[in-house]
């Protein structure tokens, strides 16, 4: 009886929400690596539709307005050409609004500017109306039916279509930012599982009552069916809200990873400290990353109005600077020779990082699973001493 007991609690509180933890995590892995793929991609542009000849094209993406809604068909108009989009089965990501970009400067405050808000992943047969002109972004195999442009899925690979307000520059690091779970264990599959589990060891406890010998197992089960709300009694409820801190500082520092490796997607083989790198983005521009020393880094950044600097948490914890600094942008010729500017391309950035991203990106990852291990140690910490008391107090009560 102890066994089944354990094994009911294990599998409705454990075993599927962890597997729920695991699904959701892949997808949005998933989601954030189609943004960075289509970042890498070409644009949708006249040329490519009046060339091309019947059939996949090729991963394309691009950026417009929404024209007309016809069942799981859309238009979205891009530039000077209307495509449409085939959206049988597809998901929508509605991007939380970015309502404070006017109050960040020339260094990025992800923190505060952008929303600790996930993106709302909708189902298309759930949306039954838009107004035109809603912004969209659209990435995913393009083809030519009929001499129109259309994206559709083929072969597996599906069509990511993002809803956003703002600059279309912003769509990739809000994209990465956000396109994560929350709390990954409290998914879709976690309050079915824990109401059940709940239940099947209630009516077990139940059960058990009825048979003397049995009260100690009937007290274990009722304790354990009434675990999901003993979190929230003290003293448990205290480490539960420390918990909830550090899986949030461990969910920052994995998003900070990510927003330091975006620059370095160009550039494969690359080293522990390169001095300077080059690489051809998909609007055909030679994008850079270069070494600097502090001093000269602070004069691209007084220079460049469009430069961004993104920094890391782990150098203000630290409280220290960095010697060598890293400038990543399009390298054009001009009036005093060679000069670094914004790209065209709006979702590669202009940007200056303090230290090496690579490395930076690395610890932040190390940091992250720190603080992850650490919130489940505190968790399981409150469960243990509330479930202890739990037991205690029904022993007391049920004679």
């Amino acid at each position: 009886m102890n066994i089944l007991i354990l094994v009911l609690a294990f599998t409705f509180y454990v075993l599927i929400p962890g597997i729920g933890a695991f699904y959701v995590r892949s997808q949005w892995r998933r989601f954030r690596k189609n943004i960075i793929s289509a970042s890498l991609s070409p644009i949708v542009r006249y040329n490519v539709v009046r060339e091309g000849t019947e059939g996949y094209l090729g991963d394309f993406r691009c950026t417009g307005s929404l024209e007309a809604i016809q069942e799981n068909l859309i238009w979205i108009h891009s530039e000077n050409i209307s495509i449409s989009v085939d959206l049988f089965k597809a998901f929508v990501y509605i991007l939380p609004s970015f309502s404070f970009a006017e109050k960040e400067g020339k260094v990025e405050l992800n923190e505060e500017t952008l929303p600790d808000e996930m993106p709302r992943k909708v189902s298309w047969n759930r949306i039954f109306s838009l107004p035109e002109g809603t912004k969209m972004f659209v990435y995913g195999p393009l083809f030519l039916e009929r001499g129109r442009a259309i994206f559709k899925m083929c072969n597996r690979k599906v069509v990511t279509v993002v809803i956003y307000d703002g600059g279309e520059d912003t769509i990739l690091r809000r994209s990465i930012w956000g396109g994560r779970q929350i709390n990954e264990y409290w998914n879709q599959f976690t309050p079915g599982s824990i109401a059940a589990g709940a239940l099947s060891l209630f009516i077990v406890a139940y059960m058990l009552l009825k048979s003397p010998m049995l009260r100690i197992q009937a007290l274990i089960s009722l304790s354990l069916s009434g675990l999901p709300l003993s979190i929230f009694l003290p003293p448990g409820v205290f480490l539960f809200f420390l918990y909830r801190s550090l899986w949030r500082k461990a969910r920052f520092f994995r998003a900070e990873r990510d927003l330091l490796k975006l620059p370095v997607r160009y550039f494969k083989d690359i080293s522990d400290n390169p001095d300077y790198l080059s690489a051809v983005i998909p609007t055909g521009e030679p994008y850079i990353m270069k070494r600097l020393a502090a001093v000269d880094a602070y004069r691209y950044h007084q220079e460049l109005k469009d430069a961004k600097v993104r920094t890391s948490r782990l150098l203000k914890q630290s409280n220290r600077s960095t010697d060598d600094c890293y400038i990543f942008g399009v390298q054009t010729p001009g009036e005093n020779g060679i000069r670094i500017g914004k790209p065209k391309d709006p979702m590669a950035e202009l940007l200056i990082v303090p230290g090496n991203p690579v490395f930076l990106s690395s610890k932040c990852e190390s940091k992250a699973r720190t603080y992850e291990l650490l919130a489940a140690a505190v968790f399981f910490t409150g469960l243990v001493i509330n479930l202890f008391i739990v037991i205690s107090l029904l022993a007391l009560l049920i004679k």
